[in-house]
C-alpha cells in the first residue's frame, strides 16, 4: 500500500509538471502565435489583423552606378513608412549614367560592398527583412569571369525595307544600342518577307489609352 501510495504521488506530480509546462508555454505565446494555434490555420482574427510577417516585400533596386548612401536611407524609410515589410535587392547593369550621381559605383568594389552593407544597417534599423536576388546576369553570379556564350542574352534586331523586283547589294543596319563592348554584338541571321500591305515601318500609335491613373497622358 506504501508503495501505490508512492507512485500515485508520483503520478501525480508527473502530471502536475506536465500541466505547468503547457500552462507556461501558452501563457508564453504572443496573440498572433495563439491566433495561429488554432488547427493550425489562421483565425478570422489574424486574418483581419495580419502579423507584420505576413506583408508584402518588394524588389530594390541598385540602377548602374547611381547609388549613394542619402538615396538608399530615402528609399527605404519610404518603403518602412508604406507599410511594406522589407526588401529584395537587385543590381540592374543598365540606365547610364544620372545626373548630380557622383561618383559612379562599380560592381563588386570596395565602395558597392560598402553600399550594399550600408543597405542591410539601415534595413535593420527599419525594421524591414533583408534579401539578396541571385541570378545569372551581373548581379551577383554573373561578370567577367562568365564567358559571353555562358551569360544572360537577349535577341536585338533591325528593319531594312526594300523595292522588290530586283536584285541589290545593301549593308544592314546593326541595331541601337549595341556599341559597348560588353554587350559582345553577334550577327545571328536575315529574314526576308514581303512587306504586310499598308505597313509603313512606323511605330503604332495608340487611338485610345485606358487607364486607373487619371490625367495620363501619352507621349510619342
Amino acid at each position: 500500500m506504501k508503495a501505490y501510495l508512492s507512485r500515485r504521488k508520483e503520478r501525480f506530480f508527473f502530471f502536475f509538471l506536465y500541466s505547468m509546462s503547457l500552462f507556461f508555454f501558452f501563457s508564453c505565446l504572443n496573440p498572433q502565435e495563439k491566433k495561429e494555434s488554432e488547427n493550425g490555420l489562421l483565425s478570422e482574427e489574424a486574418f483581419k489583423t495580419p502579423d507584420r510577417e505576413y506583408y508584402p516585400e518588394t524588389w530594390y533596386h541598385f540602377i548602374g552606378g547611381n547609388v549613394s548612401k542619402p538615396g538608399i536611407t530615402a528609399d527605404l524609410e519610404s518603403i518602412a513608412k508604406a507599410g511594406i515589410s522589407g526588401i529584395q535587392l537587385f543590381h540592374g547593369q543598365f540606365g547610364g549614367e544620372w545626373p548630380g550621381v557622383s561618383p559612379q559605383i562599380q560592381t563588386l568594389s570596395e565602395d558597392w560592398d560598402e553600399l550594399v552593407q550600408w543597405t542591410a544597417e539601415e534595413c535593420k534599423r527599419l525594421n524591414l527583412r533583408f534579401t539578396m536576388q541571385n541570378c545569372p546576369g551581373w548581379s551577383y553570379a554573373g561578370g567577367p569571369w562568365i564567358e559571353p556564350e555562358n551569360s544572360m542574352r537577349h535577341l536585338v534586331y533591325s528593319r531594312t525595307d526594300l523595292a522588290g523586283g530586283v536584285a541589290s547589294e545593301i549593308t544592314l543596319a546593326k541595331p541601337g544600342n549595341i556599341e559597348e563592348e560588353w554587350r559582345d554584338y553577334r550577327d545571328l541571321f536575315v529574314i526576308a518577307f514581303p512587306t504586310p500591305e499598308g505597313d509603313t515601318g512606323a511605330r503604332l500609335i495608340p487611338s485610345g489609352i485606358t487607364s486607373n491613373r487619371s490625367g495620363l497622358s501619352w507621349r510619342d
